[in-house]
């Protein structure tokens, strides 16, 4: 659920209400973003669609800028897959369907 309250933080436009308050604002933006946004990728229900550690590295020293990526792209390309991994009724919001697993994040 985390990861999907944050991604539609990020679709909203509000994605830094995402970061702690206890924080009280002593913290880089950029990194911040970076941060919530590559949590959102590593967390791609499919393993082999999430980044190495290796990749996961070079963007959090700099190396490499992430992908760009939209939100709803990340939100449509994370439901297209689990349609065509037979999800389809809990993705389109069917209560047909029982499950405590998360469309987005996967569990």
């Amino acid at each position: 659920m985390l990861v999907d309250w944050v991604l539609e933080q990020w679709k909203n436009e509000t994605l830094i209400g995402t970061v702690d308050t206890r924080l009280e604002g002593n913290y880089n933006v950029n990194e911040a973003y970076l941060a919530l946004k590559l949590g959102l990728i590593c967390s791609h229900p499919f393993p082999n669609a999430r980044p190495t550690m290796r990749h996961v590295m070079q963007y959090l020293d700099g190396v490499f800028p992430l992908p760009e990526i939209s939100p709803a792209d990340l939100s449509f390309h994370m439901m297209a897959i689990m349609q065509n991994e037979g999800f389809d009724n809990y993705v389109t919001g069917s209560t047909t369907r029982t499950t405590t697993h998360s469309a987005i994040s996967g569990g």
